[in-house]
């Protein structure tokens, strides 16, 4: 058997050893032996700011996102898909926001209203169920 043979098969051995490990800690629930000190720690504070802010900084980071887009992109195509994808996440971190402080469907179109008109009074969002489309009345 050759050297390289050899280290190879020390590697796979290695490789599942860390895997069946891993998995142990899984099945123990033991999710802070998953990870070194280093990651615990930017988890620890992300859980301490999430408690303190919410996600009202995540919210306000794509606000900026958003504005620079709208600002600085000249090709129309590429601003139409960027600004979708923006005010997506935006969408979605707004929802998990609400959710995740009870807020309800309502103050999320009101937020989100908001947000569009600092950008320079586009469209405001009306709630559909406070005010259904035509062809739906």
């Amino acid at each position: 058997m050759s050297a390289k043979t050899t280290t190879n098969a020390t590697a796979r051995a290695n490789a599942l050893a860390r895997r069946q490990e891993f998995v142990q800690r899984l099945q123990d629930g033991n999710y802070r032996a998953l990870y070194g000190e280093h990651l615990n720690s930017i988890f620890s504070q992300a859980v301490e700011q999430f408690a303190e802010l919410g996600l009202s900084e995540e919210i306000g980071s794509l606000r900026v996102v958003l504005a620079r887009l709208l600002a600085e992109e000249d090709d129309l195509n590429r601003l139409a898909m960027n600004v979708a994808r923006v005010v997506s996440v935006t969408l979605r971190t707004v929802q998990a926001h609400h959710e995740l402080t009870g807020q309800s469907a309502s103050d999320i179109l009101d937020e989100l209203s908001k947000a569009l008109d600092e950008l320079g009074g586009l469209a405001p969002i009306t709630n559909p169920i406070d005010h259904p489309r035509k062809d739906q009345q």
